[in-house]
């Protein structure tokens, strides 16, 4: 699989130099290479879509999985989570959290916890950091695949808030820094996905 190009406007809005040609888009490309999934982040965008609160259900109900290794930058994302959540009117006695050790090990709770069928979504929370040998990729690749195929088979919106990043400061400035907060982005995916599903549901 070849890098995506990026888009015309894309290409318009950075210029040339700071999104050349074949250099991913805004958003991640993904390349297989004797197994191992690398992921590339150059132009990704910044520009999280606005969520506006509107058919949340009364009776829905969140989980959250959340990773303990980079537990200080998962424990903000959590934090950021929760809170965007009570925002939204879903206090922590709708609120489900649960530890597992690692990023990796998100997908399989997850898949437990879907199967529980107790929950309107599944919020998974972790921090990848990119370090000297290829852990990062096998970690980060599987992590993400595990979590869309809880999601599809379950047909219950599991929501990907695992950062990938380089270094440390990158996953801090996605904690409430320079590029807001994937915490609470999280959340408003999940209670997005929640009203969409009940819409479609009732036709």
């Amino acid at each position: 699989m070849g890098w995506l190009a990026p888009s015309r406007r894309l290409t318009q809005q950075l210029g040339p130099q700071q999104c050349p040609p074949l250099a991913p888009p805004y958003r991640a490309s993904v390349r297989i290479d004797r197994r191992a999934i690398s992921f590339y982040s150059d132009c990704m965008s910044t520009q999280a879509p606005a969520f506006k609160a509107a058919d949340i259900p009364a009776d829905a109900r969140i989980a959250i999985v959340a990773a303990r290794f980079n537990q200080d930058i998962v424990d903000e994302l959590l934090a950021g989570c929760v809170k965007r959540l009570e925002g939204h009117g879903i206090g922590m006695d709708r609120v489900t959290v649960q530890r597992v050790p690692g990023a990796f090990e998100l997908p399989l709770a997850a898949k437990w916890l879907a199967q529980t069928k107790k929950h309107s979504a599944i919020i998974c929370l972790g921090a990848v950091v990119r370090g000297e040998t290829p852990h990062f990729d096998y970690v980060a690749g599987e992590s993400s695949r595990g979590i869309a195929d809880v999601a599809l088979s379950e047909k219950l919106p599991v929501i990907f808030g695992v950062l990938t990043t380089d270094n440390e400061q990158q996953a801090w400035d996605r904690c409430g820094g320079k590029n807001g907060h994937a915490g609470e982005r999280a959340a408003d995916a999940a209670l997005e996905m929640i009203a969409l599903a009940r819409r479609i549901a009732a036709g």
